[in-house]
């Protein structure tokens, strides 16, 4: 098997109208509110517990060491700049086969409920 290197697309795949990719700075208290306040409606749903995240928590979840401020990114709405859905990545590396690898773990993965069913997931990722 032949590693063919750090690979990846330099253009993001194209959103359905009305949708565009933005990264947002995490050092942005009133940015990191928003999306605390979008991770709480529209993250891992239960009918026993809500996942609840202060600026500060996400902060630190994100603001790992290495970490890129341009995989950090949100879809928002064109017609209101409201967020719809979020998707950050953190570099980690690796040992494979006595080589050392970057991957990019995807977390927070959040869609707003109402558009689940528009197929932005694959988009995304």
């Amino acid at each position: 098997m032949k590693y063919e290197g750090d690979k990846q697309e330099k253009e993001p795949l194209k959103l359905p109208d009305g949708f565009v990719f933005d990264t947002f700075d995490v050092t942005d208290l009133a940015t990191c509110e928003e999306i605390c306040s979008f991770i709480e409606d529209h993250y891992v749903e239960s009918n026993d517990f809500r996942i609840i995240y202060t600026p500060k928590k996400f902060q630190w979840a994100l603001m790992t060491p290495g970490f890129v401020k341009e995989y950090h990114f949100v879809v928002r709405s064109t017609k209101n700049n409201k967020i719809m859905a979020l998707m950050v990545g953190c570099p980690k590396k690796y040992m494979l086969c006595d080589r050392k690898i970057t991957m990019l773990e995807g977390n927070f993965f959040a869609i707003h409920k109402k558009l689940r069913n528009n197929r932005l997931a694959p988009v995304m990722s």
